[in-house]
């Protein structure tokens, strides 16, 4: 194996020591990051340019600002909005609620707060609870993994109320500084690469067979899919439908789970384009080089810092992440890479604590219409329970632990496997049988509920007592079963408790609709008037209200070109209306065309006929 070089391996024996010490504390993390209070934070900016921001908000502009944090006034501050899940609600409900990255030093170079590079100000509004972010950064940190600070903030704009974010320590060189043990003085420092890959971005939509994959979704409406299953079972509807509609087997979303798709540096642009760094070519071949050894049977050693990274999955698997790394779409999360080792670095939790399960999707979407597309699935596992009682061994959403590398390359290591049960016992001791969890909950709760129940929340305020609840339920019930999963008393890998449900924590009272996402259904690219579209479409009072009655008029739309075309464009995406509209409808209606065009043609060459008979014979008659 080609070494790296002498100097090489002992910035990177150092580097990884580090990982495994406290970071030194920034001045920012008590002045900025103090979580016994909301902090205020002002936006200056002439209405002018906040028009052209909010306005443009797809663009991401950024804008030079003012910013006044808690009496702390910094000039020529960068604000951007950032398009994402939360910028896409906001577009529909024509607000200004955006979440917004903001950059002290873009103006003014060496700018700081009080040491911050930058945060990012997440407006929260697919959370009901307005605490999942916010307790899972600190449950991270809690676990020893490289997290980010956050804080809650009132953020105004010119003095007038905006409302309640939270705010989040940027990856970025302060970031790095506290927690990577990079030192932007030193100009012999490694910072490192930084990467956020996306899969969502890279999947394209899988046509295929179109009545093959209608079939397919009405095979799992219907249930058919899950007739067999038994209390041990669980139903992931969300990586099924994927299954049937999305090509993720193409070579960037392959990269995107770290899987090794081939030397080619272009095949990995899920990462190297995300970078706000310009990426070396000496970079990107050390990314490739660890991606290779994380797919083959070498050590790890070399190509992970493995601690973090093992710190990393016990708090992610802890909040049941099944958007992140370990969940169907495979992203929300950042990816470190130095010396060519990697780490993973925490990204968006908006989703976690088992909110991302189809039944709470589809409640929260479609509201009463809900039974329509949710199955009849009472013989299998409830989905409180399956989440409470994730497993913390084979923790990947719905696939196989094949189809997520890293998690399943460390966890299948025995020693890797005994320190990750070492963190976890230490992370519950910590966290919950401490105490600590009640203390961050409650502080949490008590600081943000007058905002919320006062509207200055983006979140509907009627809902947060029920979902707040719920929330510190299933935490609460989750750490009961990872305690359990740990001392033998619930197996912990999904094949065991499949075959052994009786021991599992019971989960079925848990409101896993409550803490998903609020009922802003716009943020999955839905309207209400689409929706009410839909389900009329196809529908009536006369109608069963389970999948079965949807069904059964699903089944009969293809004599209806209207109701054919509301179903596919939700049930199988634009693109494929689009397909079928280029290769159906567009070459039959080329076809009518043209058996139009003959059908004149050839009245006009019967009529043409027949008056040149009735000439000929009125000649003839004129010459007798």
């Amino acid at each position: 194996m080609k070494r790296i070089g002498f100097c090489g391996v002992i910035v990177s024996v150092i580097f990884a020591l580090s990982l495994c010490v406290s970071a030194m504390a920034a001045e920012y993390e008590g002045r900025v990051f103090g979580n016994d209070t909301v902090h205020t934070l002002d936006i200056q900016i002439s209405d002018r340019k906040w028009d052209k921001t909010t306005e443009n908000a797809k663009d991401q502009l950024c804008k030079k600002c003012d910013i006044v944090y808690d009496g702390e006034v910094l000039q020529k501050c960068g604000i951007t909005p950032q398009y994402d899940l939360a910028l896409t609600t906001v577009n529909e409900a024509d607000e200004d609620y955006y979440s917004f990255l903001i950059t002290f030093d873009e103006f003014s170079e060496e700018q700081t707060l009080f040491g911050l590079d930058s945060m990012l100000l997440d407006n929260m509004c697919t959370d009901k609870t307005c605490m999942k972010s916010y307790l899972a950064y600190n449950l991270m940190r809690g676990a020893g993994a490289k997290a980010p600070l956050c804080t809650y903030v009132y953020v105004t704009v010119n003095g007038e109320a905006l409302g309640l974010y939270l705010a989040v320590e940027g990856i970025d060189d302060s970031f790095m500084e506290r927690c990577l043990n990079y030192n932007k003085a030193d100009e012999g420092s490694i910072r490192g690469n930084v990467y956020k890959p996306e899969m969502m971005s890279v999947m394209e939509w899988d046509t295929g067979n179109k009545r093959d994959k209608l079939n397919s979704v009405i095979e799992i409406l219907s249930a058919q899919k899950y007739q067999s299953y038994t209390k041990g079972d669980r139903v992931c509807i969300i990586p099924d439908a994927l299954e049937i509609f999305i090509d993720r087997k193409n070579n960037i979303a392959e990269a995107a789970k770290l899987k090794y798709v081939g030397k080619s540096a272009s095949k990995y642009k899920a990462f190297f384009d995300t970078s706000t760094e310009n990426v070396s070519r000496k970079a990107k071949a050390r990314f490739v080089k660890a991606l290779n050894n994380i797919n083959s049977e070498e050590s790890s050693e070399d190509y992970v810092y493995v601690e973090p990274q093992l710190r990393y999955f016990v708090g992610d698997t802890f909040m049941v992440n099944s958007d992140g790394y370990a969940g169907a779409f495979c992203h929300n999360y950042y990816m470190y890479e130095s010396w060519g080792k990697l780490l993973m670095l925490p990204g968006n939790y908006s989703r976690a604590f088992g909110a991302e399960n189809y039944n709470s999707i589809v409640r929260s979407l479609f509201g009463d219409k809900a039974p329509y597309l949710i199955p009849d699935t009472k013989n299998a596992m409830d989905m409180g329970t399956a989440m409470v009682n994730t497993p913390i061994d084979t923790p990947v959403f719905g696939l196989p632990m094949e189809d997520r590398p890293l998690i399943n390359k460390l966890l299948s290591n025995p020693q890797y496997l005994n320190s990750y049960h070492t963190y976890f016992d230490e992370f519950l001791k910590t966290q919950f049988e401490s105490g600590e969890f009640e203390k961050l909950y409650n502080g949490a709760y008590n600081n943000i509920k007058p905002y919320v129940t006062e509207g200055k929340a983006f979140c509907d305020g009627t809902d947060f007592e029920a979902s707040a609840k719920a929330l510190h339920d299933f935490c609460n019930l989750r750490a009961r079963s990872v305690r359990y999963q740990l001392n033998g008393t619930i197996p912990a890998t999904l094949e065991g408790q499949k075959n052994d449900p009786s021991k599992l924590v019971d989960g079925s009272k848990v409101s896993l609709d409550t803490i998903n996402i609020t009922d802003m259904t716009t943020g999955y690219g839905f309207t209400q008037e689409v929706i009410e579209d839909l389900i009329g479409a196809v529908t009536d009072d006369n109608t069963a209200k389970n999948s079965e009655g949807f069904l059964e008029a699903v089944s009969g739309i293809k004599y209806h070109p209207v109701k054919l075309y509301r179903a596919c464009k939700v049930l199988m995406g634009v693109d494929t209306v689009r397909y079928l509209v280029f290769t159906t409808v567009a070459p039959v209606t080329i076809v009518l065309i043209l058996i139009i065009i003959g059908v004149l043609i050839i009245r006009h060459r019967i009529k043409k006929s027949k008056a040149q008979q009735e000439k000929e014979e009125n000649e003839a008659k004129t010459e007798e």
